[in-house]
């Protein structure tokens, strides 16, 4: 009977793994690996021989057409990313809305995410929370992403990297608390808590991670210009302090 299969997979430590998820690894025809080198250390490791298939976002849709007819032709299909649950910041999302379409049966394997694990390690509120993936490269874009955060009402769940990080000090309150996590189930598994730039005092981070954000106690339209003023002249000449502050207060308060 043809199925799609969601799998999700350790985010470190492969003994997360579930039972039925290995059983569905083992019983699927193939198995579409965001990166194949990564899903066969996780393959080898339970002596599981199925055939990989390599699926990301760079050609997931020029092989979308081939996999939902082997769906269609009654084969098994199973999507893994290289770590956690599929379709979060990886691809997927464009096979899956095909399957839809095409009345192909589905389901999902349920297991650990790093999104889930690192919100439960932060120490703040659960409910609500907002998960936002990565910070947009662009400036504009970034500056929209951070007051997008800071007026949501509950905890913001995001990955960041150490560049990622660096650039967000001069643009966020020091009474927003954080939590950095890293090596999320591994032995080195580290969360840091406080501001951010004592955060990043304590350690410099490398590689991703993921970062939880607080629901700010004082609202955003509350900040006002004189206060994001002091926050940047740390980071920013006098006169681009000001400038920024006036530009940034005005967006907060409308």
């Amino acid at each position: 009977m043809d199925m799609f299969y969601l799998i999700a997979t350790p985010i470190g430590n492969l003994g997360d793994i579930t039972q039925r998820a290995l059983d569905t690894l083992a019983e699927v025809d193939y198995l579409l690996a965001e990166d194949t080198r990564v899903t066969r250390v996780l393959l080898s490791r339970f002596e599981i021989r199925t055939r990989l298939v390599s699926y990301h976002r760079f050609n997931e849709k020029e092989k979308a057409p081939r996999i939902i007819q082997d769906l269609q032709e009654g084969k098994k299909v199973g999507l893994v990313s290289d770590a956690g649950m599929p379709l979060l910041q990886d691809p997927g999302a464009h096979l899956l809305s095909l399957c839809i379409q095409n009345h192909i049966p589905l389901t999902c394997i349920g297991g650990i995410s790093s999104i889930t694990v690192a919100l439960c390690l932060s120490g703040f509120e659960t409910t609500p929370f907002q998960f936002v993936g990565f910070m947009p490269k662009k400036q504009g874009q970034r500056e929209a992403w951070i007051r997008r955060v800071l007026a949501f009402d509950g905890t913001t769940v995001a990955f960041i990297t150490k560049s990622d990080l660096s650039s967000l000090i001069p643009l966020f309150p020091d009474n927003v608390n954080v939590a950095l996590v890293r090596e999320l189930t591994k032995m080195h598994e580290t969360v840091l808590r406080g501001s951010l730039k004592e955060v990043l005092k304590e350690c410099i981070p490398k590689g991703e991670m993921v970062l939880v954000i607080e629901r700010m106690h004082t609202p955003p339209s509350a900040l006002q210009a004189e206060a994001l003023e002091a926050l940047l002249s740390e980071e920013f000449p006098a006169y681009k302090a000001k400038r920024l502050a006036t530009k940034w207060a005005k967006k907060l308060t409308t």
